[in-house]
């Protein structure tokens, strides 16, 4: 079976992640990379299931998070860089309140 690691900075990261990706129904584990995925000590990985990636990848975008590099894993431990598509637009902004296109109410006396 293929899956996928989404390597994160830090552990607090991956982990934050993880959660966000658990309450949208995504089946997800946290563990450390294999040296050859990881340029330094700290970072941590997300495993995600091949089926699921591209609603993980969505998720985590839409959620600002920083998981810049994702690998192929397969099942024997070999794995090989995967170049995420830019094929979802960004977010829109919000306007803020009392922003020429949304004004602040008036208080009435």
């Amino acid at each position: 079976m293929l899956s996928y690691l989404i390597i994160c900075r830090t552990q607090t990261q991956a982990n934050r992640a993880a959660t966000v990706l658990r309450t949208i129904g995504i089946g997800v584990s946290v563990l450390r990379p294999p040296a050859a995925a990881s340029a330094n000590g700290c970072t941590h990985a997300l495993r995600v299931n091949g089926e699921r990636i591209a609603d993980a990848l969505t998720a985590l975008k839409n959620g600002d998070f920083d998981c810049s590099k994702v690998y192929l894993y397969r099942a024997d431990g070999t794995m090989d860089a995967v170049d995420i598509p830019a094929e979802h637009p960004e977010p829109p902004t919000p306007t803020v309140k009392g922003s020429k296109n949304n004004p602040l109410p008036t208080r009435r006396r």
